[in-house]
């Protein structure tokens, strides 16, 4: 996957915010508690991105990678809940952009700048145990080793087969 540009500016600061979902689907009945699944076992990570771009050619550069790249995935460091597990203050996270840009024209002393906002979703999987009973996945090429998924179909798991990729344990 292509890292951020560096000859590109970062992210800002100020307007970055950062959402992980926790994919519940809640089932209310006539009486009691209303019913709570998980539909994913990974939080998705959603970032709002804002990132101010020279008028001149840099603008035209970041558009033409960002059709190539953006939407495909690349990698940039950014603040999360995966750097502070890290004591980080950025920590590498594997991205795409999932909205259209939404482009404003900014006149600065130093000239004309487009800020450019954008929502991009973590791609990043982590990399096994990182806290106590909280597991999170990596990809299927290199799955966690923390994680038995199923057994063969003569013995069965008895717990929630999570994924169809079953392997003989």
């Amino acid at each position: 996957m292509p890292a951020f540009p560096s000859t590109f500016p970062c992210p800002l600061i100020e307007p970055t915010s950062y959402e992980a979902a926790t994919n519940l689907v809640r089932t209310e009945f006539e009486c009691g508690l209303i019913k709570q699944r998980r539909n994913h076992r990974r939080m998705t990570r959603t970032f709002n991105l804002a990132f101010m771009v020279k008028q001149t050619r840099e603008y035209g550069d970041w558009l033409v990678w960002a059709d190539k790249e953006a939407w495909k995935g690349f990698t940039i460091d950014l603040p999360s809940d995966l750097a502070g597990l890290l004591a980080l203050e950025l920590t590498s996270h594997s991205m795409r952009f999932i909205s259209d840009l939404r482009t404003q024209l900014v006149n600065t002393t130093k000239g004309y700048y487009w800020r450019v906002d954008v929502t991009a979703e973590s791609l990043t999987y982590g990399s096994g145990k990182i806290q106590d009973d909280w597991i999170i996945a990596r990809d299927p090429a290199n799955p966690s080793p923390d994680w038995i998924i199923a057994r063969d179909p003569a013995n069965p798991s008895p717990d929630w087969v999570i994924s169809s990729d079953v392997r003989v344990i």
